[in-house]
């Protein structure tokens, strides 16, 4: 049969239990404290995250909205040429003829006249 512990053996133990509840809660609050300070990262990056995405989210409007106006820039350019194309004119120095084609001839009602040289 085990001998019964003595005083002084229970004494001891109490001691080793005492030091080791007071190492455990020192490292509930460390943990604790670690917890709290990865929170308040989470939160500061959240925010960090949520700015450059609002950002980023303004950028590509502003993207579409060039991307859209320059569409409609180069459909106005083509449609300036398609027009200035029905607007050309040539003339001889030499000869003093003028030839047109396209729309002149339907926008101004003149219609080539080849006996008419331009005098200067």
């Amino acid at each position: 049969m085990a001998d019964k512990p003595t005083y002084e053996d229970l004494e001891q133990r109490v001691k080793e239990l005492e030091n080791e509840v007071a190492k455990r809660k020192r490292a509930e609050k460390a943990l604790r404290k670690a917890h709290d300070e990865l929170e308040l990262r989470v939160e500061d990056r959240t925010a960090e995250l949520t700015k450059a995405n609002e950002q980023l989210r303004r950028e590509i409007e502003e993207h579409k909205q060039a991307g859209e106006a320059l569409q409609e820039s180069e459909r106005q350019a083509s449609a300036a040429i398609q027009a200035a194309r029905g607007f050309t004119f040539s003339y001889d120095i030499a000869t003093g003829k003028i030839e047109w084609g396209g729309v002149i001839e339907g926008v101004t009602g003149y219609t080539p006249n080849p006996s008419l040289p331009l005098s200067g």
